[in-house]
């Protein structure tokens, strides 16, 4: 078969995900690839499309043009490698809404490009060949100003890296991590919606009692995810979202998550998260937050489902509530004051999602925005799996809806055209047991029960799962091995794909977790070896 080498883990995963996403990672850059991105004296190194007009106005670059018109550069970049395109906008004649900003990764206008509102301030892209171009547009008759164009490659995980909510491109994978540092692992979720349309608090939000927000305050955990300022001056005093930012329910019984980024500033440390409107039928449902440590306060509201106050590291807190609706009607995001006196904070990236439990952030700018599922796998050819026996081990987490009817896959073996000879483990949702299995042509052969689990989450667990003909076993987190010893295994041409957090032939029964390892071994090790490599 020959040997076949690979230099990291995505040289060996098949991945997709057809949006953007975010997760928390070390990041660092690269050197300046734009020359005179700073327009200090003149335009040189930029060329002009058609008819456009440029000039340096207070060390800016100005742009004045017809419709479609505008400047550009070409860098020189390395396919496949990620990079971050970023620049300072002012408005000049035109609205922020007529310019656009557009990266091509082919190096020419007749690619795919990636475009943005100027006023974004970035986009990253991953590079298709050995050219790219940028390119500054006003999509109208007028003027408009940019400072600051910066090209750098991106590279992650790094020991000096930053930690950053950094936002990754379409089908590039997100390996996450904690406010520690530690390795989480492949981030796998999900498709989710965001209701709220303005996440960043720039648009349709209402103050309520002398409460205050003003946007664009702060930089975030990436410094182009701009933080609002949100200042409140006693109870009930703060801000709800108007009718843009609201959702609307259509039952009883359905589940919402609402999460945002906070940061202490100044004054009192209390904040309450709450959610209301005809959805709860008065019966208001929050929480509040105490940002001097992060923990849970209680308050008149009724409790929340569940809840979650995540560090983030920096000062930086994620926190969200879980609610369920007792009627049809409209659901209303709410961040108030809960003491009494003036107290200050940092807050952004809103959002509100139908599920039982907060997902990575989505980004909206003026609507609801959706992503994707992440969807990943490995070719059994790409290890030298062996058909008639093996062992997976997994270390993994993952959260799930404890009243779901799912099947969250941590791994599957089984081919994308048919699942009917696969090697799984999962988690059934209904009676939250995890277990590990092999069927051949849709009947089980061999089961292992590795126990139930509570609370709607796993954290970081080990499993190990052995397979051979009439000779199955399972151990997790080091515990006695769970045996089958009857069932078939015949060798199989349809266990062709390693998928990983998902089911083999769909994006579905995802994992909503991480993982952080998968190793497989091409023989039947014993039970005691796999105690001891799941302890």
């Amino acid at each position: 078969m020959g040997t076949k080498t690979f230099n990291n883990y995505e040289d060996l995963l098949t991945f997709t995900r057809a949006s953007k996403g975010h997760a928390l990672r070390p990041v660092s850059y690269g050197d300046e690839l734009v020359t005179n991105g700073t327009f200090d004296s003149d335009t040189s190194d930029w060329t002009i499309t058609s008819s456009a007009v440029l000039a340096v106005d207070n060390n800016r670059l100005k742009i004045t043009s017809t419709n479609a018109m505008g400047a550009y550069q070409d860098i020189t970049t390395q396919a496949g490698k990620l990079y971050r395109f970023e620049w300072d906008y002012t408005e000049g004649t035109l609205a922020a809404s007529s310019v656009t900003v557009r990266a091509y990764p082919s190096g020419d206008f007749s690619g795919e490009s990636n475009d943005t509102a100027a006023s974004e301030g970035y986009i990253n892209f991953v590079a298709t060949g050995n050219e790219a171009r940028i390119y500054f547009r006003n999509d109208g008759t007028g003027t408009s100003f940019f400072d600051n164009a910066s090209v750098k490659e991106v590279t992650f995980d790094e020991s000096d890296g930053t930690l950053t909510l950094f936002e990754h491109p379409n089908n590039v994978p997100r390996v996450e991590y904690d406010a520690d540092r530690n390795r989480l692992g492949l981030l796998v979720e999900e498709s989710r919606t965001n209701y709220i349309s303005y996440s960043d608090f720039s648009s349709n939000w209402s103050t309520n009692l002398s409460g205050t927000i003003t946007a664009n305050q702060a930089e975030g955990l990436d410094k182009t995810q701009s933080m609002a300022l949100l200042e409140t001056s006693g109870i009930s005093s703060g801000i709800f979202a108007n009718s843009v930012n609201r959702h609307t329910a259509s039952a009883s019984g359905e589940t919402y998550t609402l999460s945002v980024i906070v940061k202490h500033v100044a004054g009192g440390t209390q904040l309450r998260f709450r959610l209301e409107g005809t959805a709860f039928t008065g019966a208001i449902q929050g929480m509040a937050v105490d940002f001097s440590d992060g923990s849970f306060v209680s308050n008149s509201n009724v409790a929340p489902d569940a809840y979650e106050i995540k560090s983030l590291g920096n000062g930086f807190y994620k926190v969200s509530i879980t609610v369920t609706t007792v009627a049809s009607g409209n659901i209303i995001p709410v961040f108030y004051g809960n003491i009494a006196e003036d107290a200050d904070f940092y807050i952004g990236m809103a959002q509100l999602e139908a599920g039982s439990f907060p997902t990575s952030y989505i980004k909206t700018t003026g609507s609801t925005a959706t992503r994707s599922a992440d969807v990943a796998s490995i070719p059994t050819a790409n290890f030298g799996y062996n058909q008639s026996e093996g062992t997976l081990l997994v270390d993994f987490d993952m959260k799930y809806d404890e009243s779901g009817s799912a099947f969250p896959r941590v791994v599957e073996i089984a081919s994308e055209s048919s699942i009917g000879d696969r090697i799984k483990i999962q988690l059934s949702e209904n009676t939250e047991v995890l277990a590990a299995q092999a069927y051949v042509n849709f009947n089980v052969q061999g089961t292992c029960g590795l126990g139930s689990r509570t609370g709607g989450s796993i954290d970081s667990t080990k499993v190990a799962f052995a397979f051979k003909e009439n000779d199955f076993a399972a151990s997790d987190n080091g515990d006695t091995a769970v045996t089958d010893t009857t069932g078939t295994f015949a060798p199989s041409v349809r266990r062709d794909t390693l998928a990983i957090g998902k089911q083999a032939n769909s994006a579905t029964n995802i994992l909503n977790g991480h993982i952080k390892s998968i190793k497989y071994y091409p023989r039947r090790l014993t039970n005691a070896q796999l105690e001891d490599l799941s302890s």
